[in-house]
């Protein structure tokens, strides 16, 4: 059994560190509250939205950052697959071009934004990911590892981008 007994509340501007050994049910959580996985009883709100009926409205509020994401496209480069990304999440290729230039910059990745991702170390493509997850400014943010691979700077980093985004207004699990 799993997440049995859960309650869980996140206000804006919070942030919460899941803490547990392996299996004790965190991804799970982040899965369920993103609307992968449904929950087999009990409810789950994301800004008042059921993840699975509502879940076009949910995710668009998310910031998903999976732990070791394989979802880029390894033969173009991080700055296609940000555009990319940020086409699909309804911004125009302006927008997207212009976010995605300035998230790469701040994770230190613009000396690679040309290079394909299939290039990139693994800690350079979860600095990726955490821009992908940056590009639409969400309102929650579910990070599963996101510095798992990074080293100690870019971890750095990852914290201090995600402690501001907190005090933006957004949450953090």
């Amino acid at each position: 059994v799993a997440l049995a007994d859960l309650d869980l509340r996140v206000a804006a501007g919070e942030i919460h560190a899941l803490l547990g050994p392996n299996g004790a049910g965190k991804t799970t959580l982040l899965r369920t509250l993103i609307g992968f996985t449904a929950p087999d009883s009990g409810t789950v709100r994301i800004f008042g939205h059921d993840p699975i009926r509502h879940a076009r409205v949910v995710r668009r509020s998310i910031g998903l950052i999976p732990s070791n994401d394989r979802s880029f496209y390894l033969r173009i480069s991080g700055l296609e697959n940000l555009v990319f990304f940020g086409r699909l999440y309804g911004m125009t290729r302006k927008q997207a071009l212009v976010r995605a230039r300035m998230l790469l910059e701040e994770l230190s990745l613009s000396d690679a934004a040309r290079l394909p991702v299939g290039r990139y170390s693994r800690g350079m493509q979860s600095r990726l990911a955490v821009a992908r997850a940056l590009l639409t400014e969400p309102g929650l943010f579910l990070v599963d590892e996101a510095t798992h691979a990074v080293d100690p700077r870019g971890s750095r980093t990852i914290r201090d981008l995600f402690a501001q985004r907190a005090r933006e207004g957004a949450a953090v699990i």
